[in-house]
């Protein structure tokens, strides 16, 4: 009977864990340019404590946004269904492939966008029977080879390591792909040959087999071949290019016919047009009985748009060339596509002030029929680079556009009698609202977290949300603190008073930036909706922080008036918001920089330390300020004067002395984490510093909070090579107690934050790396919460090779009345033994002692817990294991 209701239970467990974080917290899912527009919304359910074991989201509410960073190079294919819609992307820095499904309807149905593919160069793609053909130039030892992967028409990469197409010697660049109802067919600029670009291609499967490794050359001949394209007419390829045969000064388009068995027909290539001065970018299309080639041409003085038909045998119909656009200024980067009745050109204009995208449909005879163009696009931000599919019904056209700066990926559809439906344009490169740069109060019952939210391109705004004790998210939505969205917005600070909460940032004001702020209740109603003005002196304002003290807030800052020198500002601000001190207090302004403060309060006392180069390095220094906005050590005490640059500091008190955490370069080219106690008096205790971290590689940003009987140091971390985040434990005596591993996920760990609510209960939160956002794709930092003591994780000692505690175990796993302990100590050591519940709090005490070296067997009653999940947490000067327990009733 007793196995049948764990069964039962776990699966309950199990069931309710899965269920409620599937449905958990309020998604409000929005569309860039259409704000008000909710697509789905989610009722808010409470996940569960036991599902609360280790870092959770702070805000679920997913904005869709235009994708941060420049997006361009538009490829386009059509599947029989939906549009697949790939670019060049550089939202994480690089150059990737990004891409999304587009429905015939114009529906983008991968708002966050698909990650194909990092660092590329050049980008094609093409639709077979079942899967889309993705191909690119790719940096391989050096030097850009021709690679590709399939995609299914869900959108998933099906060969997640890509195929290379082309390993050749030299640079291969430029690819286009084309597919004849059998296989692939990918064509590039090729170097393999010298310092001149040939024409190669290779034939590529449907099972992603290329068939041509060593690739078929195509045109080899004098001076450069470059920039292919390649469409399938009903029996053979046609291949065009730019080709500089008859002189490097020149620039024609040469094509030639290959087979689907890649045979080259027409070796000498065919002369499509030879005009005078120049004619490139040569793109193609078939209508069915010939093949539509288009390019563009200076023959006017200025690029107009030219085109002519060549049929399945290779014959050039129209040599002289049929003029598509000879409006006024430039013509660029045509593309066309057949719909079934007429070919459709789109194509870059200049024929008024801006770029705009133009197109023209032209009949099977070679006749202009929109003899003046069809504008698609003339917003004054759009620029050239457009393609074009036809999806059966209509021809959808993308196109770069810069009305998001610095670029998106727009799209438009136009009916084949030439109407565009979609006048403002669909964008298409959305990306989920990222977040950053967070910071963390206490009201000594519940928290409030507050961070910057991305909510356009270079448009900001301040949220935050509260989460209590029990790490329930209070609010549905985030609270808007502040909604002056511009660039600035980035550094946050938040303190609590004796009724509300105060936040301070930089914010852009009439010069540079300035101090504001804006109180938030407990209940989390702003009361400052226009905010509170804390400086608005010349000059850059920025690297605020804030601290309150029995009866009024000190708010620190960088100052720099003049545009080089730095200094440390302050003032202080009431419970009521009112700025005491109008004019700011100069805490540091001697004639070298001090910046990037740091404050916290004492009994009666602020401290504020910085980072500071008055002995030509970066130091710290520290000053008291009274409740009175008094500094009481006007030259600044010296916290540490250690070789090397120190910077980025925070501060935390313990009921005695201040304890100061800053990175340190004194070890050598990378930073590690010291720290050092300062006394009410100004007396610093500890003048060599306090060793906290000394792992390999950068440790940055450290962030320090007290526990009531220990500070608690988080900072970011590169020991493994990215950025997670590690902590250590610091006594009131200056002695390092333990380190541990806070958050090593896959991706990006960074600025943390962390503050106590008065107990051992702390809460830390940080900008990390989400996936998914409660099932849909997201691939976007995000605010995360993590309580302490961090449980369910083994932390390492400051020496991994003197662990004092061996061989902990907690058995059975799922207990009904008692469970047993046993471990062993190497030495005489102090051991604690605590139990914890999922949230992190603590709710028993079973050993806290000395004890001797030697095996140790404890029985523990648990009848007097709730059932639910435990960790149970064996913590000694050296060493800190947990193990989880499942209790039942």
């Amino acid at each position: 009977m007793n196995t049948i209701k764990t069964f039962i239970f776990l699966i309950i467990l199990g069931f309710s864990s899965f269920w409620t974080l599937t449905i958990a917290y309020a998604q409000n899912i929005k569309v860039p340019f259409k704000a008000d527009k909710v697509i789905e919304q989610v009722h808010q359910y409470q996940v569960p404590l036991e599902s609360r074991t280790d870092e959770f989201l702070i805000d679920t509410t997913i904005i869709y946004i235009p994708a941060d960073g420049g997006q361009g190079n538009p490829a386009i294919a059509f599947d029989g269904t939906n549009h697949l819609v790939i670019w060049r992307d550089e939202r994480s820095g690089t150059y990737d492939i990004y891409g999304t499904r587009v429905s015939q309807a114009g529906t983008v149905l991968d708002p966050a966008g698909i990650p194909i593919k990092k660092n590329i160069v050049s980008l094609s793609i093409a639709f077979g029977d079942t899967n889309y053909l993705v191909v690119w130039g790719d940096s391989i030892n050096g030097d850009y080879k021709i690679c590709g992967a399939r995609m299914d028409t869900g959108g998933r990469v099906l060969d997640t390591l890509g195929i290379i197409i082309s390993a050749a010697s030299g640079v291969q660049s430029d690819p286009s792909v084309a597919f004849d109802g059998t296989n692939f067919f990918v064509v590039w600029s090729d170097y393999r040959n010298g310092s001149t670009a040939d024409i190669y291609g290779a034939r590529v499967s449907q099972s992603g087999f290329v068939l041509d490794t060593s690739g078929i050359p195509i045109s080899i001949s004098t001076n450069s071949q470059y920039g292919p394209r390649i469409c399938f007419g009903s029996t053979d390829y046609l291949v065009v290019w730019n080709d500089r045969r008859y002189g490097i000064q020149y620039r024609d388009i040469f094509g030639t016919r290959v087979s689907i068995n890649g045979v080259v027909l027409d070796t000498a290539g065919i002369a499509i047009t030879t005009g005078p001065l120049i004619q490139r970018d040569p793109v193609i299309a078939f209508g069915g009985t010939n093949f539509f080639v288009e390019w563009s041409d200076t023959r006017n003085g200025a690029n107009d748009i030219y085109c002519t038909r060549v049929t399945q045998t290779g014959l050039v119909l129209d040599t002289a060339g049929i003029p598509v656009s000879i409006a006024p200024n430039n013509q660029i980067m045509p593309s066309v596509i057949f719909d079934g009745v007429n070919y459709f050109s789109v194509w870059g204009d200049n024929r008024i002030d801006s770029a705009s995208i133009y197109g023209a449909r032209i009949n099977l005879a070679g006749i202009v029929i929109d003899t003046m163009g069809i504008p698609i696009s003339s917003t004054a931000y759009t620029v050239t680079s457009a393609v074009v599919a036809f999806n059966g019904s209509d021809n959808f056209v993308v196109y770069q556009d810069r009305r998001p700066f610095p670029a998106d990926i727009f799209g438009a559809r136009v009916t084949t009698a030439g109407s565009v439906i979609d006048t403002a344009g669909i964008d298409l490169s959305t990306a989920v609202n990222p977040q950053a740069f967070a910071a963390v109060a206490s009201d000594r019952t519940d928290y409030f977290t507050v961070w910057r939210n991305m909510i356009g391109n270079d448009l900001y705004e301040i949220c935050g949300m509260r989460v209590d004790s029990l790490g329930n998210i209070l609010d549905s939505r985030p609270i808007p603190v502040s909604t002056y969205v511009k660039y600035y917005n980035w550094n946050l600070a938040v303190a609590y008073d004796i009724s509300n909460y105060f936040i301070v940032w930089d914010s852009p004001g009439t010069d540079l930036c300035d101090i504001c702020g804006a109180r938030v209740s407990p209940s989390g109603i702003v009361l400052d909706t226009t905010g509170i003005v804390v400086c608005t002196a010349p000059g850059l304002q920025d690297n605020c922080s804030v601290a309150f003290g029995n009866t009024t807030y000190l708010v620190v800052w960088t100052n720099n008036p003049s545009g080089w020198l730095y200094d440390v500002y302050g003032a202080r601000v009431n419970p009521s918001g009112i700025v005491l001190d109008t004019n700011g207090i100069a805490i540091a302004n001697g004639p070298n920089d001090e910046g990037n403060p740091s404050v916290a309060f004492g009994d009666t006392i602020f401290f504020v330390a910085w980072g500071d180069s008055r002995n030509d390095a970066g130091d710290i220094y520290g000053a008291r300020v009274t409740l009175t906005g008094m500094i009481l050590d006007t030259l600044g005490i010296a916290v540490s004067t250690a070789t090397g640059v120190q910077t980025s500091t925070a501060i935390a008190f313990d009921g005695n002395n201040f304890l100061v955490v800053w990175s340190d370069y004194r070890n050598g080219s990378n930073a590690d984490v010291y720290g050092a106690r300062v006394t009410q008096t100004g007396l610093v205790l500890d003048t060599n510093g306090i060793a906290i971290s000394t792992a390999t590689n950068d440790q940055y940003n450290p962030v320090v909070a007290f526990d009531g009987t220990n500070y608690v140091i988080v900072w970011q971390d590169y020991r493994n090579g990215s950025s997670d985040l590690y902590g250590a434990k610091v006594n009131t005596s200056g002695n390092l107690v333990s380190s541990y591993a806070v958050c090593t996920n896959p991706q990006y760990q960074g600025y943390p934050a962390i503050v106590s609510n008065g107990t051992e209960h702390m809460l830390l939160t940080f900008s990390g790396w989400a996936d998914s956002i409660r099932t849909h794709p997201a691939r976007v930092q995000r605010i995360w919460g993590k309580f302490y003591p961090f449980v369910g994780i083994e932390e390492n000692a400051p020496s991994k090779n003197q662990m004092t505690a061996l061989n902990f175990k907690i058995y059975p796993s799922i207990a009904r009345k008692k469970c047993n302990i046993e471990y062993g100590l190497q030495q005489n050591t102090e051991v604690s033994i605590m139990m914890y519940d999922a949230t992190g709090r603590l709710v028993k005490k079973i050993v806290e002692e000395n004890q001797n070296a030697g095996s140790y067997h404890k029985i523990f009653d648990t009848t007097e817990l709730p059932q639910g999940v435990y960790f149970i947490k064996l913590d000694t000067p050296s060493s800190v294991i947990a193990k989880k327990i499942i209790l039942i009733k």
